[in-house]
């Protein structure tokens, strides 16, 4: 085999195993949504659409939107695809430009089996690939816009050559790419710095933005298929068009000046003067070639794809919000979720018979969700706005008082009192003095809700210990030693809710059997920074587990004392442990993909079958009353999943 073909077949091998996605043993749980960066639409089975985000995740449904399912690409957590495009001539051929902050992994990925292995393009490789266009008179003509240029493949994307000349420095960060429709020669390209076209090939290039603000960012551009002089541009600045073949230009009057900010701009098949843009405050329409122009919707949207065999069917990946399609040409919209998720959740709780989990940011469309389904549909209760302070890190449940529920942020402790439907920050909040200035509020770190005659708030913050036993209304600093304003990083707590609690700070753990009262400091198996989870025994009945970036570590002693299990797991980064709540002695952990349990309470431990989770990084682990054979996972970017133990 010569050297360059196995060099690829190698990496091939490599993205196949580091790509696997999510087995059918672990349920995808939602909440669904978050953001869809790029959608497209197979041109020979409008059955089949694919969606990618950030995190370079990808997703495909098989009909029509209605379900999705998470394809094996290659993970990359900085990575976000641009742009995808399906082959209109084999439909298991796909192409996936990625841009990557600092380029490494960035370029353009190829499958060729509809998503089951991967390559990249060497041509491309740790170049950031904006946009891809394909010329209508030769498929196998495309041309792409990277941060270095803009490329040209021949043969279907297997080979590319850079066709823009490499000292133009404005014509590097190309991020729109259009070919004109009848003349191969022609090529446009928005660049971070307004528009340029090529007439012979990328010969020559020249710079085209008469009539254009100066500086504008160009996001895409679109040449009219029926009428090739006919081009719209979508910038930072606005929307534009024009009819000389980009020469000159013309800016759209009546757009809204918030939603100058225009992603995509394209036009409806077979009707010229349909014209569609998605701006970051909503979805506009023009009916007259782009003279006036009509809000349709606010979603912030970012790409859009029309159904080959209905023009007024289109597609539109939006920001939070997941994919959206309109079957009537915008007048209504309904979102395409079940399946598709690119949330990453602070935290799941549990209360009142039911299930609450809150998302990290997703403004209108994210917040404070509640499943009354034991996990497996999830509803939104508040979102940004009815949480008043916007973003919740976490959120912490009384077991015995269901309609009280308690969430946080960096500034403020929120209170609920009906279970979750509406917020208000606490009357008191965790202060510290300083002087010359007076009290101020404390970061929250983490927050536990402890159970008695009536419940006990503890809140971890970056300067101490408080506790609230009046629901938040007044807080007291804990003391941890002989200091005060100790830094506490994370609590944690069994999983029967008993009154063990143990918390790590930068230097020391500490643990309390009498829900917050009196604290005894413990010597950290590893230095706490290297420390990502503990668990604790149900009634105490099993020693303490540490998971840490050098395996797991148990202590009988209550801590005082530590040994690392070694039996059956590597001494590596292990990211989440938790007992069951009922089966004594029973633990699982998840160490790089795999999911472990142990029987003798994490003294030897083997995988558990058919629970790979490769491709899905685990933040956490918890059980649940209302679902005690029910196993979730909290991941990093997509949401929760559970994986049910008897099955």
């Amino acid at each position: 085999m010569a050297g360059g073909s196995w060099c690829r077949a190698r990496l091939l091998v490599v993205l196949c195993l580091a790509s696997i996605p999510v087995l059918a043993s672990w349920q995808s749980a939602g909440p669904f949504g978050g953001t869809a960066q790029y959608v497209a639409v197979d041109p020979q089975n409008p059955n089949t659409i694919l969606a990618g985000s950030v995190n370079s995740l990808l997703y495909r449904s098989a009909d029509r939107g209605e379900s999705w399912s998470r394809l094996a690409f290659p993970r990359n957590f900085s990575g976000s695809i641009r742009t995808i495009l399906i082959d209109s001539k084999d439909s298991r051929h796909y192409l996936i430009g990625v841009q990557v902050t600092g380029s490494r992994g960035a370029g353009l990925y190829q499958s060729r089996d509809a998503g089951e292995t991967w390559e990249a393009v060497p041509d491309l490789a740790e170049n950031s690939v904006e946009a891809l266009a394909v010329f209508p008179g030769d498929s196998t003509r495309i041309v792409a816009g990277t941060r270095n240029g803009v490329h040209l493949s021949t043969d279907n994307g297997d080979h590319w050559k850079r066709i823009s000349p490499p000292e133009n420095q404005q014509l590097l960060f190309v991020t729109a790419v259009a070919f004109h429709s009848s003349d191969a020669n022609v090529i446009l390209a928005g660049t971070s710095h307004l528009p340029w076209k090529t007439v012979d090939g990328g010969a020559s290039w020249a710079s085209i933005h008469t009539g254009m603000i100066d500086d504008s960012d160009v996001f895409s551009v679109y040449v009219d298929p029926a009428e090739p002089q006919r081009v719209f541009a979508s910038a930072c600045s606005g929307i534009y068009r024009s009819d000389s073949g980009g020469d000159r230009w013309v800016k759209a009057a009546g757009i809204p000046s918030t939603h100058r900010r225009t992603h995509v701009i394209t036009v409806q098949p077979g009707s010229a003067g349909t014209v569609f843009a998605g701006t970051t405050l909503g979805l506009l329409k023009s009916l007259d070639g782009g003279m006036t122009w009509k809000v349709m919707n606010r979603h912030d949207v970012n790409s859009i794809a029309f159904d080959p065999t209905d023009p007024k069917t289109f597609y539109m990946a939006t920001s939070n919000a997941g994919v959206w399609r309109s079957s009537d040409g915008g007048e209504t919209v309904k979102p395409l979720n079940d399946g598709f998720v690119v949330r990453s959740v602070g935290r799941v709780i549990s209360s009142g018979g039911k299930l609450y989990a809150n998302t990290l940011q997703g403004a209108e469309f994210g917040g404070v969700f509640v499943s009354p389904d034991r996990g497996r549909s999830w509803n939104l209760l508040a979102n940004a706005e009815a949480l008043k302070d916007g973003n919740i890190l976490s959120l912490a449940s009384s077991s015995a008082h269901a309609d009280l529920l308690f969430a946080f942020n960096e500034s403020h402790i929120l209170k609920s009192v009906d279970r979750g439907r509406s917020w208000n920050p606490t009357p008191g909040q965790p202060t510290i003095y300083k002087r010359g200035v007076g009290r101020v509020p404390l970061r929250i770190n983490s927050m536990i809700v402890m159970d008695g005659g009536k419940p006990v708030v503890v809140a971890g913050t970056q300067a101490g210990l408080f506790r609230s036993v009046d629901a938040g209304a007044t807080w007291i600093e804990v003391r941890l030693n002989s200091q005060v304003g100790t830094p506490v990083l994370s609590i944690h707590a069994a999983s029967d809710g008993g009154k063990t609690l143990l918390i790590r700070t930068p230097k020391f753990l500490y643990v309390t059997t009498d829900g917050a009262g009196k604290w005894q400091q413990l010597p950290p198996p590893v230095d706490p920074s290297r420390i990502y989870d503990l668990a604790v025994a149900p009634g105490n009945a099993g020693p303490i587990l540490a998971a840490t970036a050098e395996g797991i570590y148990q202590s009988g002693s209550g801590g005082m004392t530590w040994s690392q299990s070694k039996s059956g797991i590597s001494d590596e980064t292990v990211s989440a442990l938790r007992y069951h709540p009922v089966r004594l002695g029973e633990v699982y952990a998840v160490q790089f993909g795999r999911l472990f349990r142990s029987g003798d309470s994490g003294t030897t431990w083997n995988a558990v079958p058919d629970a790979a989770l490769r491709g899905t990084f685990v933040k956490s682990l918890s059980f649940f009353p209302e679902a005690p054979d029910r196993l979730f996972a909290v991941t990093v970017d997509t949401g929760l999943i559970f994986l049910d133990l008897n099955s």
